[in-house]
């Protein structure tokens, strides 16, 4: 609120709180002991969607209060249909992740929770998170352009689900991606610059 300039101000307010996480919702978990009992919330998944909704819907109170538009985005893991439903009350743009080693598995990976989306016809908008970490795809990536699984993502969701309001790429995390796509480069004598685009 202090900045004048627009190019200076947030234009996204992100929530990464993973109610779908057992372990951390029950009794003796972090977000029980850290967010839920301090809340007076029940510690179990269902409190756990409560809390994330409220923080969603404060969210969007925050985001109301100033002339500059803010968009609110959530990183969301396993859901219900019903879930989905709620939370695109509040948010923008989820945030869905692909976590996988090849991104010929991506789709298949990501098709039931997009299958959800599909069903509730939703305006919202979706991004899909691939993991540039060694473990995920940051190996693939440092062997082949980063565009080429898109290609294949884009032509599997092009194919099966017309309805969603697709708002392309998320890279976890910067400095992995950075650090694949230079070595793809390099190797491939690639001398263009890659801009990482997030925006809506």
């Amino acid at each position: 609120m202090s900045r004048k300039k627009a190019i200076e101000k947030f234009d996204v307010y992100n929530l990464e709180y993973e109610y779908w996480n057992r372990k951390a919702s029950l009794n003796g978990g972090y977000y029980c002991e850290t967010y839920l009992k301090k809340a007076n919330i029940i510690c179990n998944r269902n409190g756990s969607f409560k809390y994330y909704i409220e923080a969603l819907s404060i969210m969007r109170l925050l985001a109301e209060e100033g002339s500059h538009p803010i968009k609110i985005e959530a990183y969301i893991g396993k859901f219900t249909k019903k879930e989905a439903l709620k939370v695109s009350d509040y948010a923008d743009r989820l945030l869905i992740h692909a976590y996988v080693r090849h991104p010929k598995k991506s789709y298949r990976y990501t098709r039931k929770r997009l299958k959800f989306l599909s069903k509730i016809n939703s305006k919202i908008c979706i991004s899909i998170i691939f993991s540039a970490e060694r473990k995920f795809m940051g190996r693939w990536f440092t062997k082949n352009d980063h565009r080429k699984a898109e290609e294949i993502f884009l032509k599997k969701i092009n194919k099966h689900h017309k309805k969603l309001n697709f708002d392309g790429f998320t890279y976890y995390n910067y400095s992995n991606f950075k650090k694949a796509i230079t070595h793809y480069n390099r190797k491939n004598r690639n001398t263009e610059n890659t801009y990482i685009k997030n925006e809506y």
